[in-house]
């Protein structure tokens, strides 16, 4: 369309999905959304969880 567009990228959970989903929608009915699983993330201020070796 030639007009700039404010974009949001987040990385969460699949446990969250679902109320970032909600949220998007409260803002904006036709937002465009897209979600895609990530293998890794790598950067600053990226908190691991532990996996299920490091829990027992």
């Amino acid at each position: 369309s030639g007009t700039e567009k404010d974009i949001l990228y987040c990385v969460v959970t699949r446990a969250e999905i679902f109320e970032i989903r909600k949220f998007i929608n409260s803002l904006d009915v036709n937002a465009f959304t897209t979600i895609t699983d990530v293998s890794e993330i790598i950067g600053r201020n990226v908190k691991q969880k532990p996996s299920a070796s490091q829990s027992k």
